[in-house]
């Protein structure tokens, strides 16, 4: 089933919480993000940081956002 999300509305839209939870990981492991800076490996960084996210979390935010 193919749900429209608002046009602009965080309240609304999981990926913002998804957002909310790199970010936090990022700021917790900022010593590691510095060094991913310097040795340019950004990509694989943050390819890290959104295998933090797991299903379970991901339903949680469909859920919280009202779509479950």
């Amino acid at each position: 089933k193919l749900i429209m999300l608002p046009p602009y509305s965080p309240d609304y839209n999981p990926i913002e919480l998804s957002f909310s939870v790199i970010k936090r990981w990022i700021t917790r492991h900022h010593l590691e993000f510095a060094e991913a800076i310097i040795e340019g490996e950004m990509n694989l960084f943050f390819t890290f940081a959104m295998s933090m996210i797991t299903e379970t979390q991901v339903q949680g935010f469909f859920k919280h956002c009202g779509y479950v």
